[in-house]
């Protein structure tokens, strides 16, 4: 861009790098705005983000409290009728069972409150044979009479790293929602068995 003066004194040739410069401001003040503006929704959309995120923790605190009342009370019953049952009898393994599991919804519960609080998990090592093994216990007792569920051997080395109880309901999760997957599953001989590893 240029102007040409008509007196000849200035011509185009001095005018050019004025103008240009003004251009090229223009150009990249429209591109820093352009620039800040989307910033400035990526800020907006991520502070929504958060606050949703926050009345979320709060509901959910607010349901794990009163979940934790209901699992307190199946422990406290579960243990004050363990010394009445005779160790190694069927009512004595359920209500071990029964224990463990509300145990385990306790620590579920924690993860909740974890969640409400938004502070971090206690992250450490754990056995990948120990975390399977209690797995097991509650899915052979909870997984329908059709499916077999087997174990694969895993040395005792083997620990990942993680929250136990996130992995365990994990575990838990991917176990249950693959029997129910493979609940319809007939075998050849007309029985219904299915068994996965």
């Amino acid at each position: 861009m240029a102007f040409d003066d008509a007196s000849g004194r200035y011509g185009a040739r001095s005018s050019q790098v004025p103008i240009a410069r003004l251009a090229e401001n223009a150009v990249a003040n429209a591109l820093e705005r352009e620039f800040l503006e989307r910033e400035r929704a990526k800020l907006t959309m991520r502070l929504e983000r958060a606050r949703r995120m926050q009345m979320v923790g709060s509901l959910a605190s607010g349901i794990a409290h009163n979940f934790n009342n209901i699992i307190g009370a199946i422990l406290g019953y579960s243990e004050m009728i363990e010394p009445q049952l005779a160790r190694g009898t069927k009512p004595a393994e359920h209500v071990d069972e029964l224990r463990r599991a509300a145990e385990r919804g306790r620590d579920l519960v924690d993860n909740i409150l974890t969640f409400g609080r938004r502070s971090d998990a206690h992250i450490r090592a754990v056995q990948v044979r120990a975390l399977l093994q209690e797995a097991a216990s509650f899915l052979r007792a909870s997984l329908p009479s059709n499916i077999e569920l087997v174990l694969e051997d895993v040395p005792n080395d083997v620990a990942v790293s993680g929250e136990p109880a996130q992995l365990q309901q994990l575990i838990l999760n991917l176990c249950t929602n693959a029997a129910q997957a493979m609940g319809g599953r007939r075998t050849g001989s007309g029985g219904r068995e299915t068994r996965w590893r």
